[in-house]
């Protein structure tokens, strides 16, 4: 089994510039995904008054399947400067 870990909280949030759209990959179940702490960064963030919209999601590696999960947030990554994802 594969364990990603995110990278600090400060170090990320030292890169957003403006409002972004948040992408989460749960991964394939090979890999394990700290939900817990993305969840508690895309809440901070939110509180933060950055976020235009998130998605959690499996297999963002698979383009087709990706591209119609995208195709429902399409006005909040419009309004995003960015676009963060966490991933493998």
């Amino acid at each position: 089994m594969l364990i990603t870990e995110l990278k600090n909280k400060d170090a990320i949030k030292s890169l957003i510039t403006g409002k972004v759209f948040v992408l989460n990959c749960h991964g394939c179940r090979e890999i394990h995904f700290p939900e817990h702490e993305a969840e508690e960064l895309l809440k901070e963030l939110t509180n933060d008054g950055i976020v235009t919209g998130s998605l959690t999601t499996d297999y963002i590696c698979n383009v087709d399947n990706l591209k119609l999960r995208l195709q429902k947030h399409a006005a909040a990554i419009e309004a995003a400067d960015m676009i963060l994802v966490l991933s493998c």
